[in-house]
């Protein structure tokens, strides 16, 4: 009797532990799916504030030669 509930305790956490490890492959794989996201999203936003700059400046740049034309009128 004892050797037949070790049986069923060891195939329960056999299968405890295959479960247990395709939730962690499952977590990892969505893990790496959300860092790449991340990371690109990152890049893609990184790109949009550097071009942002660019333009503020370049407006920045229009403004003041505006205000000194109207100035020197």
């Amino acid at each position: 009797m004892n050797e037949v509930r070790s049986e069923v305790l060891h195939l329960r956490n056999v299968g405890h532990e295959k479960g247990m490890a395709s939730r962690e492959s499952m977590i990892l794989e969505e893990r790496k799916t959300l860092q790449e996201e991340f990371e690109n999203n990152f890049d893609e936003l990184s790109k949009e504030i550097k071009a942002t700059k660019t333009s503020f400046a370049k407006l920045n740049k229009e403004l003041s030669a505006a205000i000194s034309k109207q100035l020197l009128s």
